[in-house]
């Protein structure tokens, strides 16, 4: 994980880049037999983030004053329950103790393979597709 030039909030290829992050449909998946939508959570913070990503660049363009929609407050207190739920505790050191704290970004984590997930979503949805295409 580090800082990057990707997934800017307002250019057009940052745009693009934040519209590949989820697998087809969303990323929701399909359950039982009677096919009833979920979502998975990592999807779900993905979307979230990309809502709040589009706000920001909308009120910066449009110089809003206005308050964030429902969707942006609700985006922004399930990724705090998310945080908090799933919290990565590992100490960052900061180097600006006084006024606004920066931590040192240039730490080594380690992130999860999510391919998997992916590619089953995929799955799942080619499923459900067929499925109704038969019906």
């Amino acid at each position: 994980m580090e800082n990057s030039v990707h997934y800017a909030i307002d250019t057009a290829l940052g745009i693009s880049e934040w519209n590949t992050t989820l697998p087809s449909n969303g990323g929701l998946i399909y359950l039982g037999k009677d096919f009833r939508p979920f979502s998975i959570s990592m999807f779900h913070q993905i979307r979230c983030l990309n809502i709040i990503r589009e706000a920001v660049a909308t009120r910066n363009a449009q110089r809003l004053t206005t308050k964030p929609t429902v969707i942006v407050h609700h985006c922004t207190n399930y990724l705090r329950q998310m945080v908090l739920c799933r919290a990565n505790t590992r100490l960052e050191s900061v180097r600006r103790p006084v006024g606004p704290h920066v931590t040192n970004p240039y730490v080594t984590h380690t992130c999860k393979d999510w391919t998997v997930v992916y590619n089953e979503a995929e799955r799942n949805y080619d499923t459900f597709i067929n499925r109704r295409i038969k019906n």
